[in-house]
């Protein structure tokens, strides 16, 4: 949390990373390391020639844009990275910023906010490891679209790297500008198509009401009625259904109130949003109280107690409760899944039988006990 207590959005009244790093470039070019005190937080940057080749040319790649480029464009672009540490509750960016660069999340989390007609903000996106925020932005030339801040405190690539742009390179590197681009224009031809079939088959009111009657409104994940909906379709096609429940909730709630539960159950979510956009399979939901599912299309029983586990030991490396100087909070999991149609052709009975099963669990007392 921020010094003055009035939580991770506060900063973005104060300077943000685009208003100082510019200045901090022209002033201490000369020198390899150099931090600036920015907003109360020490906000170090420093470009990264000293970076191994092999883990810039990883970081390039996981980006979108970069994905498809060639080795030597890599190294090129490596040698225009910067690298950037921002404090939790520091913002990177605000809307109507200029969007000169993107950036690739090292390690942390970066949250995409937007002020609604109330006054609130809107949590729009997160993004952890490996993501990369602002590309299309970036080549677009469109300005910032919404603000972005540190919940956690965070490691990332900056590209370009002050005093260098989209523009320099164009001059220094046509061949590589030209690839960038064409690949920029390849991602918005395959997103436009996506979205011109989903205008033909709905009208927007109604993915409107879809999205407010099918979202579980406290974590953004799909809920009970949108799972009954996509199983009755499913019904007999090969699928995975994993449920999971955190045993430690109830303790969390105690101690330090229900604002704390809420954002721990925010944090579980965001951790199967993450599986599920990476991966780039499946769909999560939340159901009654703290339960959670994954649903995963044409997968076979040992590929689904492998995700269970992997996801499984995410949750439980989670800190639920992030406030020091209080000790982390961690949680074991209870994990449970079945198979259609192995196990049953409805996925709704297969949910309703995961659900006694954990229930079983609870009951039996082993709901209370450690690991």
């Amino acid at each position: 949390m921020p010094a003055n207590g009035s939580g991770p959005y506060a900063s973005l009244k104060a300077p943000t990373l685009h208003d100082t790093l510019y200045l901090q470039y022209s002033a201490r070019r000369e020198h390899a390391d150099f931090s600036k005190l920015v907003a109360g937080s020490d906000v170090a940057y420093r470009v990264s020639e000293a970076e191994p080749d092999r883990e810039l040319k990883r970081l390039l790649g996981s980006s979108e844009l970069f994905s498809a480029l060639l080795d030597d464009d890599l190294l090129y672009l490596a040698s225009r990275l910067g690298a950037v540490h921002l404090p939790a509750g520091q913002a990177l960016f605000r809307r109507g910023e200029p969007s000169d660069n993107l950036w690739i999340v090292r390690s942390g989390r970066i949250t995409l906010t937007r002020e609604n007609e109330d006054g609130g903000r809107i949590e729009l996106a997160q993004y952890g490891s490996g993501e990369s925020i602002g590309d299309f932005d970036m080549v677009s030339g469109s300005a910032r679209s919404a603000d972005a801040v540190a919940t956690l405190d965070s490691e990332l690539i900056i590209f370009p790297a002050p005093p260098a742009s989209l523009d320099s390179l164009e001059i220094d590197r046509p061949d590589v500008a030209s690839r960038i681009y064409l690949r920029c224009y390849a991602m918005l031809s395959a997103r436009l198509a996506t979205v011109r079939s989903l205008i033909v088959e709905n009208a927007p009111w109604v993915q409107r009401f879809r999205r407010i009657t099918q979202t579980d409104p406290s974590t953004g994940l799909y809920n009970a009625d949108c799972f009954a909906e996509t199983a009755s379709a499913a019904r007999g096609k090969r699928a995975a259904l994993l449920m999971l429940k955190p045993l430690r909730l109830k303790e969390l709630n105690d101690r330090y109130g229900h604002d704390a539960g809420d954002a721990a159950m925010s944090a579980i979510a965001n951790t199967l949003r993450v599986y599920v956009r990476k991966s780039k399979r499946g769909t999560a939901y939340r159901f009654r109280s703290n339960e959670t599912a994954l649903l995963l299309p044409d997968i076979d029983r040992a590929e689904a107690e492998a995700c269970l586990h992997l996801i499984r030991q995410q949750l439980e490396n989670l800190d639920l409760y992030q406030s020091p100087p209080d000790p982390p909070f961690r949680t074991p999991f209870v994990g449970v899944l079945a198979l259609c149609p192995e196990d049953g052709n409805d996925l709704a009975g297969l949910k309703e039988t995961l659900a006694d099963a954990i229930a079983r669990f609870y009951r039996e007392g082993r709901g209370h006990r450690g690991r």
